[in-house]
């Protein structure tokens, strides 16, 4: 029986389709007992199963109680050896309560045969945070939309670039539905990536594919990433396409009809707030300055080149010390942004501390705690600007790529997400800023956007 069920546990949290072994049933119940005896390898299982920790916590519980009467009823085998009366009184009694444990475990049974299983596609390893982020409140939206629809589910985040596809096959197994949340798909080899992993899932389930919150560009768009989109968005599979970046250029994508229209929503991370739960501090005095490497705006086509960003910063930083308002540089993550603003501060001749640089920012979590501490932002990153929104912190966006303009009009802030052209203004910039703190966000329209893209969640379960 215990092997039974686990695997079942294997086919819906390993994607397993064999018979379980003993190394699935020794896996799952070293994992517990570590996490019995260590909370940090406790907490990380309660995060990585979230609600359901405490269910699979009563399936190793079952577990073990059946191994202590298995090992009791070994035990009196042998001191009861001569006494067969004793023995066979013994022997009724743990078969009761071999019953008892046997009974309970049927019923975890039952309950774990009933979930579907989940996955949503992630940059797991990448440092600029804010892909992580998507993915993590991809997977809450649709917990929430399971819950909401009365559906037991599974949810998993999976690496897509996971590069044993063996490893990639056991994950991928029996999926019932898999998500592929926000993130650009304007790049040739990762979109090849994309249909590389999209072709190990059909081969090892029968999942619904949902596109959600993809990144789409009108800008330049280059014909062999043109011709990989209308590949990947029009498999058989593909329930429904959402962007968060240009709906027009979208539809042209689409040349199939798919079980649900095609929709413009927000980034999931707008939901970052409830997903982590964090809150922004109302008594902060700080503005942060979300710094970006220096060549970011000209790979991106931009007449703005890096000695322009120094000053452009530069700029920034003087403003707002001429006003008396507090600022500290922070960045998404990413290394070379945090050596950019540490280049910056040296060319100001400012003391590079901690005061004036956060170092914290080290994991998806520690973004959305670093600026839910900040009274307002400036910053280049998009999620940046996006997690603002989600805590209500108002934001100035310094712009370099059309993705922001988008998420800007899609929140009613398109005058807060300033284009290259004005990026020299440095009284300007801080003027949008002053302004936004004022009047902060038309929340009737991120409502009513919000609405819509909770939505195309429950169309995954509907």
């Amino acid at each position: 029986m215990a092997f039974k069920f686990v695997k079942n546990i294997s086919e819906k949290l390993f994607g397993r389709s064999d018979d379980a072994s003993i190394s699935d049933y020794d896996l799952f119940m070293r994992k517990f007992e570590e996490a019995e005896k260590n909370d940090e390898k406790k907490n990380k299982l309660k995060k990585d199963f979230g609600e359901d920790f405490d269910f699979f916590f009563n399936v190793y519980s079952s577990f073990c109680e059946i191994k202590k009467k298995c090992k009791k009823l070994s035990d009196k085998n042998k001191s009861l050896s001569k006494s067969n009366a004793s023995l066979k009184a013994s022997l009724e009694s743990l078969s009761e309560e071999y019953s008892e444990a046997e009974q309970r475990i049927q019923l975890l049974e039952k309950r774990i045969s009933g979930y579907k299983k989940v996955v949503v596609l992630s940059r797991k390893r990448i440092t600029n945070y804010g892909d992580p982020i998507i993915a993590d409140c991809c997977a809450y939206l649709a917990q929430n939309a399971a819950e909401k629809a009365g559906v037991n589910c599974l949810v998993r985040i999976v690496d897509i670039n996971e590069s044993d596809k063996e490893k990639l096959r056991v994950q991928l197994s029996g999926t019932d539905i898999l998500i592929y949340p926000g993130g650009g798909l304007n790049s040739v080899k990762f979109n090849k990536k994309v249909i590389s992993v999209l072709d190990v899932l059909d081969e090892v389930s029968d999942a619904k594919v949902f596109f959600n919150a993809i990144g789409i560009l009108k800008v330049d768009p280059n014909p062999d990433n043109e011709k990989l989109l209308v590949e990947i968005l029009n498999r058989p599979n593909v329930c429904q396409v959402t962007t968060r970046g240009d709906f027009p250029q979208l539809k042209k994508y689409l040349t199939s009809k798919q079980e649900f229209p095609p929709e413009w929503i927000l980034d999931p991370a707008v939901w970052s707030g409830e997903t982590y739960g964090i809150s922004k501090n109302e008594q902060s005095d700080v503005i942060g300055v979300g710094v970006i490497r220096s060549d970011i705006f000209e790979a991106n086509k931009n007449d703005f080149s890096p000695e322009d960003v120094f000053e452009m910063y530069e700029g920034i930083l003087r403003e707002l010390d001429r006003r008396g308002m507090k600022w500290q540089l922070f960045v998404n993550g990413m290394k070379d942004d945090f050596k950019f603003g540490v280049r910056l501060l040296e060319r100001m001749n400012i003391e590079v501390s901690e005061e004036r640089i956060c170092s914290a920012v080290v994991s998806p979590r520690s973004l959305v705690e670093v600026i839910s501490g900040y009274k307002a932002v400036i910053a280049a990153r998009l999620h940046a600007n996006i997690i603002s929104t989600a805590l209500a912190i108002p934001s100035v966006a310094l712009v370099w790529n059309d993705k922001m303009n988008l998420f800007g009009e899609i929140i009613g802030s398109e005058e807060n997400y300033i284009k290259p052209e004005k990026l020299k203004k440095s009284q300007y910039i801080v003027d949008r800023l002053e302004e936004a703190i004022r009047n902060g966000y038309n929340l009737n329209k991120i409502d009513a956007e919000k609405e819509k893209t909770l939505t195309t969640f429950d169309n995954i379960f509907s």
